[in-house]
């Protein structure tokens, strides 16, 4: 009995470390949320309200003023090119959003992710971003085991992958800009920066 769970342990290693070592680690959680409607409004308005999002934000005058930037940001329309690299880098599994539609639809059916590139360009040319790429949906995952009120939940937003699609094409823009005009030290700053994090 022994050997064959050792022998089932090792096997599971092998197939996927990372899983592995996650179920080891990884405390179980599960609940079912037993908050009213308005409870969970009520609790959501509270964490997400920013009071002092109208006051204007004051530059702290111990930071160094920058140069002018050197190379310009790019603000032609979506290459095709760009739209394929941020389809390549996304991760399949990737949970989709409102709309249901997955990062395997654009990875694996190159016409349709031509259709969504061109779209891309019309929404560039018009300055209009679809509300549907900008839509998201609110999921709350258990913290714990045997979760029941909404303290006891976090909530992720899921975006439309077309959205995500996009935003991720002018991620990319901006952070070349930054290293490029050097507004940013990849020595220093590493989240959110590509190669870095």
């Amino acid at each position: 009995m022994r050997r064959k769970k050792k022998e089932k342990a090792r096997t599971d290693f092998y197939k996927d470390p990372f899983k592995f070592v996650k179920g080891i680690f990884t405390k179980e959680k599960s609940g079912s949320l037993k908050t009213s409607k308005d409870q969970v409004e009520e609790h959501l308005r509270t964490i997400y309200t920013d009071e002092k999002n109208y006051e204007p934000i004051v530059v702290p005058t111990d930071i160094p003023p920058i140069s002018p930037p050197q190379h310009q940001f790019d603000i032609s329309p979506p290459k095709l090119s760009e739209v394929k690299q941020a389809v390549k880098k996304a991760r399949s599994a990737s949970a989709p959003g409102p709309n249901g539609v997955p990062y395997s639809v654009y990875k694996n059916s190159p016409d349709v992710l031509k259709i969504l590139w061109k779209n891309m360009r019309v929404a560039w040319d018009k300055q209009i971003i679809p509300k549907a790429w900008r839509r998201a949906g609110g999921v709350l995952i258990p913290k714990e085991n045997n979760s029941t009120t909404i303290e006891q939940f976090r909530q992720i937003n899921l975006l439309n992958i077309e959205g995500k699609i996009f935003f991720s094409v002018l991620a990319q823009r901006l952070t070349q800009y930054l290293k490029q005009n050097h507004f940013i030290d990849t020595s220093i700053q590493k989240a959110g920066i590509a190669g870095f994090s």
